[in-house]
């Protein structure tokens, strides 16, 4: 026998003396409440696992604070549209819009102004023109 598969079998011999047979063993889903009582139910848990997250991330100064914006990052630049559309795949299936990455590619300048204005409107406005 190799060591590996020697090894192998030292291991299930450790998990069957200790919990049977490896099918026997299942999964318990129980937690505690924040109050220690025991949660079972799957929607009880879910509860308990969104409140504790909550309470994890939450800024205890900033609770009752309505959160300003924070200052935008400024909008994409024409280079980086540019390369957008370069980096665009070549000869793949077209999008729901049906428009072709060759048809962006070949546009120019034209077809980059204008795309580049889209970008700034939905980063500017955060919606679809």
């Amino acid at each position: 026998m190799t060591t590996a598969y020697t090894a192998i079998a030292q291991r299930r011999a450790v998990i069957t003396r200790h919990a049977g047979s490896v099918r026997d063993i299942q999964c318990v889903y129980c937690i505690q409440s924040a109050t220690g009582e025991n949660l079972t139910e799957a929607a009880q848990i879910a509860d308990r696992w969104k409140g504790y997250c909550e309470d994890l991330y939450c800024d205890e100064e900033a609770k009752g604070i309505e959160r300003e914006y924070w200052e935008k990052e400024p909008p994409p630049l024409r280079s980086e549209v540019a390369r957008a559309i370069r980096q665009t795949a070549s000869r793949k299936a077209t999008g729901p819009d049906e428009v072709p990455a060759e048809l962006f590619k070949a546009g120019g300048d034209t077809v980059l102004d204008r795309m580049h204005r889209i970008c700034v409107a939905i980063w500017e406005t955060g919606e679809w023109p």
